[in-house]
């Protein structure tokens, strides 16, 4: 109902605005039905129409103020709308991500309803865990806590570098004792770069359902569903003296270190051996 409420108006102002006076005729085309109110064309719509009306004009009338990210929330949100209509069942993580999907939709449009999805907001239910970084032993005088990940180039670029609008980097699995501990990320950019090159402070450590760092890129990809989280910078990456990984293999997923072990190491054999 909340999405209903929410895209019925935009929806209708972008559609109007691209065919104008003949805004019903293009409508009833697409919904392969007429429509019997022909002042106000979208007041009668459903979900699913409006949904549908938004999918199969979007070349036409939504690319050019949405992206290809809201693309795949409205396919998404689709198919949840005729699981629905079916009577499929949902667990609980599938209702969080479909309210997760409705709340990003109605978000990037500027819709008021978007904050009233976000206050059902559910917890999920446990999935099974995923390996978290490996974790070293932290003297209380050795530094910060660092957590380095693996970066291929477009990730790096659109979330560690903020070219997607935000210096952040998310799905990653951290432990309840660490996740006050960290205070810093640092980037080892993979092949041919082979090395650690950024590191930026960490402003905060939240839950992270959302679309992986490939969908957000590329439109493809898949729903980060469970325990990871998003740690959003304080301030963006800044360059430091490149670690290069030396004899060590390339680390298959993030790791922890500590700052002082960061300052001083000069290869990922070294840091990874202190």
């Amino acid at each position: 109902d909340l999405l209903k409420a929410g895209l019925a108006p935009f929806a209708s102002r972008q559609f109007i605005s691209r065919h104008r006076s003949h805004s019903v005729q293009v409508l009833e085309q697409i919904l392969g039905e007429p429509v019997q109110d022909r002042k106000s064309p979208f007041r009668e719509l459903d979900t699913w129409a409006l949904l549908k009306v938004m999918w199969e004009s979007w070349n036409e009338v939504y690319r050019n103020t949405l992206g290809r990210t809201e693309r795949t929330l409205v396919s998404e949100l689709r198919d949840v709308r005729n699981r629905w209509a079916h009577q499929k069942p949902f667990s609980d993580n599938d209702t969080y991500r479909a309210l997760d999907s409705a709340h990003r939709l109605l978000k990037a449009i500027s819709s008021p309803h978007a904050a009233e999805i976000e206050k059902l907001f559910r917890p999920a239910d446990p999935v099974p865990r995923e390996s978290e970084p490996s974790s070293i032993v932290v003297p209380p005088d050795d530094g910060d806590l660092v957590v380095v990940v693996p970066a291929h180039e477009k990730p790096l670029n659109y979330l560690f570098l903020g070219q997607g609008g935000e210096h952040c980097w998310h799905e990653i699995r951290i432990s309840s004792d660490r996740r006050t501990k960290i205070k810093y990320i640092a980037a080892y950019q993979t092949a041919p770069i082979s090395a650690i090159t950024l590191c930026a402070p960490v402003d905060r450590i939240e839950p992270y359902f959302g679309l992986s760092a490939w969908a957000l890129i590329d439109g493809q990809g898949h729903r980060v569903n469970g325990e990871k989280y998003k740690l959003t910078f304080s301030e963006p990456a800044h360059e430091i003296d490149r670690i290069p990984k030396g004899n060590a293999a390339p680390p298959q997923g993030p790791f922890y270190t500590t700052m002082k072990k960061l300052k001083s190491a000069k290869t990922l054999t070294e840091l990874r051996s202190q």
